[in-house]
């Protein structure tokens, strides 16, 4: 016994010295509580079903940005019990932004006012950027302290707290070479003033002549839109009057954590797009099965010359697959994943024997494959695992054929 405990001891001082590498940990999203928790009538929303699905990484400025992305499309309601985002035709304000901040005092817990500052700090909170909730951490009640500048409903006061601690760059209209990044605040003045701003947004990118932003409290429509009513994805000239400044808020970073938004250089995982976008039946373009509709979440699984291969669910429950085009700025990137491979199904890292006897098993009904399995089986890209498949896999493996990836 005694000498079984010494080897237990030597393994473990053994293994205490070998380096251990740590990834960073990606969370599934759980809805935090402000001056209200979650309101029923936004539970049982798409919203919330979107946001419920993003996966936080620990990266600030791509965490903020997958909530706020996931949130396009919302609007306003006319009611104060009303906040799952579906269009009402009204403009009273009443959002669960707002409710999650809290009201001025008005007795309910969500205020009729302007909520393009609440969406924004709803969205650092949501995403684990504070853990700053209440109503009592409002920039405004902390305006010497520092650390209280993650939580606010009003654009003033948010701005020359930002300022006032150090955490602000004015716009380039104002005279500074800034080019903002992902994540920034963004806030706007109608009259181009340095200290009068009427409006906020979330940067989501810039390619360094046009800032594009996403913004609670805005309009469908071209240019500055404030008290517009919805959650919607917009662009402006970085050297607009209108953009007074930025907040560049002290976020948490991780390695390998960097996006690019512009979606330039693609990778596999979830998205969301800003325009009804047509699906084909293949990689060719040639025949469209549907239409997705606006702010409908996807996964790229694929990519192939000038598009992509995607997969969503449709309004009824049903799984869609189909290929899209490939348009800069259409499409938005809320949790990234890998792009699969062609022709590797047990993703050992070669295209051997074993995948395409693991193929034919497929085709003969003796084995299932998952989704991820019958996209990278699918060869030549028709949607369907069959024959064909099989033989081009097994000509890679003798070399009469060759698999792209």
């Amino acid at each position: 016994m005694k000498k079984a405990v010494l080897i237990l001891l030597c393994l473990a001082m053994l293994l205490s010295c070998l380096p251990i590498s740590v990834a960073a940990a990606e969370t599934k999203f759980t809805y935090k509580k402000g001056a209200n928790d979650v309101s029923e009538s936004y539970k049982k929303s798409i919203y919330y079903e979107k946001l419920s699905n993003v996966v936080l990484t620990g990266d600030g400025r791509h965490d903020v940005l997958a909530v706020a992305l996931s949130q396009l499309g919302y609007q306003e309601s006319g009611t104060e019990n009303d906040f799952d985002g579906k269009p009402s035709g009204s403009s009273s304000n009443f959002t669960e932004y707002n409710y999650n901040m809290g009201d001025f005092g008005v007795g309910y817990g969500g205020g009729s006012y302007a909520w393009c500052a609440s969406f924004v700090a709803w969205c650092l909170l949501q995403s684990g950027c504070t853990t700053q909730n209440k109503m009592s951490d409002w920039c405004r009640k902390h305006t010497d302290d520092k650390n209280y500048i993650w939580r606010e409903v009003g654009c003033p006061a948010w701005a020359n707290s930002l300022r006032t601690h150090g955490y602000w760059q004015y716009s380039k209209y104002n005279g500074n070479d800034y080019v903002p990044q992902s994540g920034d605040l963004i806030f706007f003045s109608w009259d181009g003033a340095k200290h009068s701003e009427d409006h906020i947004g979330i940067v989501v990118y810039s390619d360094g002549s046009t800032v594009y932003t996403v913004e609670g409290n805005t309009a469908d429509a071209t240019g500055l839109q404030t008290d517009g009513g919805g959650v919607y994805f917009k662009s402006y000239p970085i050297t607009s009057s209108y953009i007074s400044g930025y907040g560049v808020l002290p976020y948490k970073t991780v390695s390998g954590g960097e996006v690019d938004y512009s979606t330039k250089n693609p990778t596999g995982g979830t998205y969301i797009t800003d325009r009804a976008t047509a699906v084909y039946f293949t990689s060719n373009f040639s025949e469209v099965r549907v239409t997705m509709p606006r702010y409908t979440v996807f996964t790229v699984l694929r990519k192939v010359d000038g598009g992509f291969r995607v997969s969503y669910k449709n309004a009824s429950g049903t799984t869609v697959n189909g290929y899209i085009k490939d348009v800069l700025r259409v499409f938005l990137p809320i949790n990234y994943g890998v792009l699969l491979p062609r022709g590797d199904v047990d993703r050992n890292g070669e295209i051997d024997a074993f995948d395409y006897i693991r193929v034919k098993r497929s085709i003969l009904k003796s084995l299932e494959f998952t989704e991820d399995e019958t996209v990278i089986s699918d060869i030549n890209d028709d949607l369907t695992v069959n024959q064909f498949d099989y033989i081009l896999i097994k000509r890679h493996v003798l070399k009469t054929y060759t698999i792209e990836n």
